[in-house]
């Protein structure tokens, strides 16, 4: 049914989650391209760190600090196609630690939860009204980990309040573990963005956002970073190897 849908022609798009892709940036990015390939040294055309080149990570921390509130080890970040792709390396990352449930919003993101299914995990729906998450709903799952969208939730667009922010960070003093997506926290007309969650709960929560409705979620325009602040986790580390294959050098730095 969805693949018809997107099949479909519409004269006026209002399909959620979606930018306008003819805005794309083309000359500018060309722009950009011709500047990085001209100052690009031949290493950086060779097979790199997985979790993405080390001035790029640092690039990205520094942006998530001036932006998102969100003070992170450049060593905690890891660069990917995008947040599909972060959720992958922490399905990995939280099986192995021994955790086989991530409650997910609802109504949510359908394809995070297929997707989190698809790698054994189960999904229990959590509510969300007007004030963002219900975690009264999240305690009865029994679940330690949770799927949340604080600064804009999908579908619905509301803002995690500052009273359930506190009662998930009571949440997560009792050994719960956050996925934070902050995949269009910018794109705010009617207030400043808010923190990330992140930013006030550090060692509980993965993070991760992309570019993707900022500039297009196609090849050119998608790309994405997942990071875990506070503490050395070893397995998060090493989530990036030898598997998951990151962005170039080239294609990211056109974005500075």
């Amino acid at each position: 049914m969805f693949d018809e849908l997107r099949a479909a022609h519409a004269e006026i798009e209002l399909a959620p989650g979606v930018p306008d892709v003819a805005a794309f940036p083309r000359s500018a990015w060309l722009r950009a391209e011709r500047r990085v390939l001209a100052d690009l040294p031949a290493r950086a055309l060779a097979y790199g760190d997985p979790r993405g080149e080390r001035a790029l990570r640092s690039e990205v921390a520094a942006w998530l600090a001036r932006f998102r509130g969100l003070r992170v080890d450049p060593e905690l970040v890891v660069v990917v196609e995008g947040v599909a792709q972060a959720l992958s390396l922490l399905a990995r990352v939280l099986q192995a630690a021994g955790h086989g449930t991530v409650a997910v919003e609802d109504p949510g993101s359908l394809g995070a939860r297929e997707l989190l299914t698809s790698w054994g995990l189960a999904t229990p729906p959590v509510g969300v009204d007007d004030r963002g998450l219900r975690v009264d709903e999240l305690r009865p799952t029994g679940a330690d980990v949770v799927l949340t969208t604080p600064a804009h939730q999908f579908p619905l667009g509301v803002v995690l309040d500052g009273g359930r922010r506190r009662e998930l960070a009571a949440w997560t003093a009792g050994g719960g573990l956050v996925i934070e997506d902050d995949y269009d926290a910018e794109h705010r007309y009617d207030r400043r963005p808010v923190a990330a969650v992140a930013a006030t709960l550090p060692g509980s929560v993965f993070y991760t956002g992309s570019v993707s409705k900022l500039l297009a979620p196609g090849r050119y325009g998608s790309g994405g970073w997942s990071s875990r602040r506070g503490g050395t986790r070893p397995s998060w580390r090493r989530s990036a190897r030898p598997t998951s294959a990151t962005r170039s050098s080239r294609s990211w730095f056109s974005l500075r």
